[in-house]
């Protein structure tokens, strides 16, 4: 979803969440997503997160309250999985200097994680994301 910092009008985007209740698991996880988000938020090889903001929202369709649970981030062009997926369609190759790129983004980005203690569990190239000439990482 498109989002826009009004100060400076730099593009963002926003993730949104919908839960049924503070008192889920969906809730608590996206929670600690924002938290290790929050805690990893100086490198650049991670998308950056600006910040996240959440609001009890009423569906009138379903006749229920639910939490609408938005994370900002930085927006970026596409993921790893696009550029594949259009480079394939082309029937065009990955060179090895764009490789390289690639890696140069990805190894660091884990680097800083594990010394932070945090684990990449979801590492995969739908979260592999590009912008300019750069591949960074999001959500863990």
């Amino acid at each position: 979803m498109e989002a826009k910092n009004l100060k400076t009008n730099e593009q963002l985007t926003a993730k949104f969440y919908r839960i049924p209740d503070h008192k889920t698991k969906a809730y608590s996880y996206i929670l600690n997503e924002v938290v290790l988000m929050a805690k990893s938020n100086n490198h650049p090889n991670l998308v950056k997160f600006y910040g996240f903001c959440e609001k009890t929202m009423f569906d009138p369709a379903l006749k229920e309250e639910y939490v609408g649970f938005y994370i900002i981030l930085e927006k970026m062009e596409f993921s790893l999985k696009d550029e594949i997926k259009d480079r394939r369609a082309k029937k065009s190759f990955f060179t090895i200097e764009e490789i390289k790129v690639f890696l140069s983004g990805i190894f660091p980005a884990c680097i800083h994680l594990e010394g932070l203690n945090i684990a990449q569990q979801d590492l995969k190239t739908k979260n592999i994301l590009k912008k300019e000439k750069s591949y960074k990482v999001s959500y863990f």
